[in-house]
């Protein structure tokens, strides 16, 4: 991934579409719709207001909307470890968790562990509407947030196998099978023979081509000259 920094990683982002960047072990390339989803995204961040009031939220819905219908996880997670602006990062952590998924929690998370309690919240709850219940733990047992936001790290108790198995059978009806006689369908192109089918033509080729180079390495072996 390109550092902050680079020029491609401005406060306001504007990444061009088939950069290629690194989340973890694996290369992504940035799409069309991704790029526009970032072009939206500072649009955002140039119309936030300087307080912390979330009515401009309204007024913006649209490109809200049309951020998250994309799903832009890769895209999202690249802008908010790519640039150095905080309300920026906040805006992007947010999206993220409303696009769901788990691609690129490991980053986010290792983005948490700067020294930052605030920052360490947003990207808490950002893993928690993704689902990355694992990289919470970490987030939770590497940092002071269980102390100050118990609430932002909970994870749902695990239930019993019997309670998970209760709960998918209620929703499973039997299905009945009709005691009249149904005739096996067959296709008109169907040949039905008591012999064996044969090998196809490329298995027995794949044979043949096999015991040729058997045969001519053993040949080759047996020309060597005796000491």
């Amino acid at each position: 991934m390109s550092e902050p920094g680079s020029p491609f990683c401005p406060t306001a982002v504007h990444f061009p579409a088939g950069l290629r960047f690194r989340l973890g072990k694996t290369t992504y390339i940035l799409s069309r719709s991704d790029a526009r989803a970032l072009q939206r995204l500072a649009a955002l961040r140039k119309a936030l207001p300087t307080d912390t009031s979330t009515t401009w939220l309204l007024r913006h819905r649209n490109w809200i909307r049309s951020i998250v219908a994309t799903r832009p996880r890769t895209a999202l997670t690249l802008a908010a470890l790519a640039t150095d602006d905080r309300r920026l990062i906040e805006l992007a952590l947010w999206l993220r968790g409303r696009c769901q998924g788990t691609v690129g929690a490991n980053d986010l998370c290792q983005l948490a562990l700067r020294n930052d309690l605030q920052l360490q919240r947003h990207v808490a709850r950002c893993l928690q509407s993704m689902g990355a219940w694992a990289q919470l733990r970490i987030l939770a047992s590497q940092t002071d947030l269980a102390r100050y936001y118990p609430r932002v790290v909970w994870q749902p108790p695990p239930r019993a196998f019997d309670t998970r198995m209760a709960s998918y059978l209620a929703k499973v009806r039997p299905r009945t099978i009709s005691a009249s006689r149904r005739a096996l369908w067959m296709p008109n192109d169907t040949i039905v023979s008591r012999r064996r089918p044969g090998k196809p033509l490329w298995l027995i080729r794949l044979v043949l081509d096999r015991v040729r180079l058997l045969v001519s390495d053993q040949t080759s072996v047996d020309r060597l000259p005796k000491s």
